[in-house]
């Protein structure tokens, strides 16, 4: 992405600066040790937890200073009140989706489930592709075509207008159940939803559909199912990757999610001025926490 962040919500998204030095990411869970008279130690922590980015940005001159500016005006709530997400170079060729999207058997061990029913588990068939072990199977009861309500049941990325973003998974249904994308179009209307075909744990990875940022702002993606029939869908794993459209995705195996979910800013947007005899320079350093698989 040439030095820049694909920045913002479904509201308003835009080109920021890169962060000067990288980014910090942390994952934050629950953690606490015991500590024993005989020495040893026992340690109690979740294997979930929720995902936070310190930024410092460059220093820019004055002038330059609308990319950073951006900022602000996101956690001042001008730009709307809603989670903030922002597409990381570093991992559009890997996995775009959270590791418990990538791999929702993981519900099993404490994170949380990607869709309105609490789901039953069982073991991944055999696959040369390093397919999570554990898969999770739903019970799906929404409305025909409704879109899921609950905590982390619908999966929002953005699309910069330069890229295309690739989605696949693994898995299987039973009646109408199905895995669906719904696409934003530039203008903030729905588009018509896509539904992705689920291939078999034996089967190597493969992108079922595309969208373009062209076309599109951003998608959903979230269970649900055509008719009221009984239905069930069983996830094994799900993959995204964005690329600049004209180049063509790769994936050869299962990749572990590394995306993240709505942000909030913790704290402000802090800018760093400087002002010099002939010029007045500026900077920012912004965290952000993975909030919205809690809301």
């Amino acid at each position: 992405m040439d030095g820049k962040l694909w920045f913002g919500s479904e509201t308003h998204a835009q080109w920021v600066p890169c962060p000067v030095t990288g980014m910090a990411r942390t994952q934050e869970g629950f953690s606490e040790e015991i500590a024993f008279d005989n020495g040893g130690i026992w340690i109690d922590r979740s294997a979930a937890g929720r995902a936070s980015f310190e930024m410092e940005f460059p220093v820019l001159d004055w002038s330059e200073y609308e990319g950073l500016e951006s900022f602000a005006r996101f956690a001042s709530g001008e730009w709307g009140t809603g989670w903030v997400r922002f597409v990381d170079p570093m991992v559009t060729d890997q996995n775009l989706f959270t590791p418990n999207w990538a791999a929702p058997g993981l519900a099993e061990v404490g994170w949380k489930p990607v869709y309105d029913t609490t789901p039953t588990y069982s073991a991944t068939g055999a696959n040369s592709y390093q397919k999570p072990p554990r898969k999770a199977v739903y019970n799906v009861t929404s409305a025909a075509n409704a879109v899921p309500t609950g905590q982390n049941s619908v999966f929002t990325l953005l699309i910069p207008p330069t890229h295309t973003l690739s989605i696949g998974g693994s898995g299987s249904v039973t009646g109408t159940a199905v895995l669906r994308v719904q696409p934003v179009n530039l203008n903030g209307t729905l588009a018509t939803p896509v539904d992705i075909t689920l291939t078999a744990d034996s089967a190597a990875p493969a992108f079922s559909s595309t969208f373009s940022g062209a076309t599109y702002k951003a998608v959903r993606v979230y269970i649900t199912r055509t008719t009221t029939a009984t239905s069930t869908i069983t996830l094994t794993s799900l993959w995204a990757q964005m690329v600049k459209t004209g180049f063509t995705p790769a994936i050869t195996r299962h990749i572990p999610g590394k995306g993240h979910t709505g942000l909030s800013f913790r704290g402000d947007a802090n800018p760093v001025t400087y002002v010099m005899a002939d010029r007045h320079l500026v900077g920012a350093s912004i965290v952000l926490v993975e909030t919205e698989a809690w809301a």
